[in-house]
């Protein structure tokens, strides 16, 4: 199909956006998370939500458009175009709940129906989209696409709808007293990913909104894949070679593959040329793409991206990265780890390497004052690794998997 015309194309398909707000009302118990070790746990709390909701209006026909991606949607915010679904919601605490433990609200998208076509390997994968941001109701007291046209958001989270069932789409503070947050999720149709046999389907879903309680910080949900239009990088055969990140997100979440005009490339992170000074001597080494982001929070890479290990400077992989603060896994294709996470000061909480061979954590972890609790894998290279660094810091713990 033509791209052009598939851009401006208008398609059949009724988007039946069946949205619910469920909110926990007492205290919710069933995935309290907590270490007894850590903490010391009273099991009284009572955690009162409220909240209100308007559903979207069904769109179908003419009134549905495909949207032409753009860089606002992909760098952490979303233009509003009509054609795309709207719907509103708000939560806040009740005055009166009295929660003696720490809690999070927790977002979830419930899919019950979804068309074929935008399932995982269906021709219009990745084409249905979401997007959940923060709104000002005073400021927009009337939320659909067309009086909200052209308005741009900064979005919390965004992603690719492609299985039914429930996905946990964001994870927010828990309220203050009498402070209400007020969000909106918009779906929409990515026209450049949309195909012929996309149209005359419906989709449903219900919105999930619970109080879950737990101890430490809320957990961390990380945004759709980056888009290849984030980095510097050179296509080589079936790879594509991530060299330089030059996007704008806090956030970074790099997958196994991209698609790029209907071909399949696997991910390598294999690095780029810069100047270092060393001993007021200038050099070129290859490093890293995430070499000092000093703006970067948080780093998500698919187990089965192939990650290059080049010579020095290259496993200094996120070095000087001041405002890292979680990386939940290291690919398994990772044996270097020297000054990997060197001055990350503000990183924190558990680390799985899924490599068993590591051979070098030199100065993996100086100058990270956090606590950081990284699993290994037992009876492996890695474990040897770890337990033999006499100069490991005392805010780091060993623990296997």
């Amino acid at each position: 199909m033509n791209l052009n015309f598939k851009k401006s194309k208008r398609i059949g398909i009724i988007i039946g956006i069946v949205l619910f707000i469920f909110l926990a009302v007492g205290v919710t118990y069933a995935v309290i998370a907590w270490r007894t070790t850590d903490y010391n746990v009273t099991l009284n709390s009572k955690c009162l939500v409220e909240g209100n909701f308007t559903k979207s209006e069904n769109i179908s026909g003419e009134d549905l458009l495909l949207i032409e991606p753009s860089d606002e949607i992909y760098h952490n915010q979303i233009t509003i175009k009509k054609g795309m679904v709207l719907s509103n919601f708000s939560v806040w605490k009740d005055s009166t709940s009295d929660c003696s433990i720490n809690g999070y609200l927790r977002i979830a998208l419930n899919v019950t129906s979804l068309p074929s076509a935008y399932m995982e390997n269906g021709d219009s994968t990745n084409a249905l989209q979401y997007a959940l941001f923060y709104y000002d109701p005073e400021e927009y007291p009337s939320v659909n696409s067309n009086d909200l046209d052209g308005e741009t958001f900064n979005t919390l989270t965004k992603g690719y709808i492609t299985t039914t069932g429930t996905k946990e789409i964001y994870y927010d503070t828990l309220l203050d007293d009498n402070i209400k947050k007020n969000y909106i999720l918009a779906i929409y149709l990515d026209g450049n990913l949309v195909h012929n046999n996309a149209g005359d389907t419906n989709f449903a879903a219900n919105v999930e909104a619970s109080i879950e309680q737990k101890n430490g910080d809320i957990p961390v949900v990380l945004p759709s894949y980056n888009p290849i239009t984030d980095f510097e990088y050179e296509i080589s055969d079936t790879n594509i070679k991530i060299k330089k990140y030059i996007g704008t997100s806090k956030i970074i979440s790099i997958p196994s593959n991209y698609e790029i005009n209907g071909i399949t490339y696997n991910t390598i992170i294999s690095g780029y040329d810069k100047e270092i000074t060393e001993n007021e001597l200038i050099s070129v080494k290859r490093v890293s793409p995430f070499y000092e982001l000093i703006s970067v929070e948080n780093i998500n890479i698919d187990n089965d991206v192939n990650v290059l290990n080049h010579n020095l400077p290259f496993s200094s992989y996120f070095k000087g990265c001041t405002s890292l603060k979680t990386i939940p896994t290291i690919p398994s294709s990772i044996n270097d780890m020297n000054e990997m996470f060197y001055g990350c000061s503000n990183l924190e909480g558990t680390i799985r390497i899924n490599s068993s061979n590591v051979t070098n954590i030199t100065d993996a972890f100086t100058g990270t004052v956090k606590n950081i609790t990284v699993e290994v894998p037992a009876n492996s290279t890695t474990y040897d690794t770890f337990m033999a660094d006499e100069n490991l810091p005392s805010n780091v713990t060993i623990v296997t998997y």
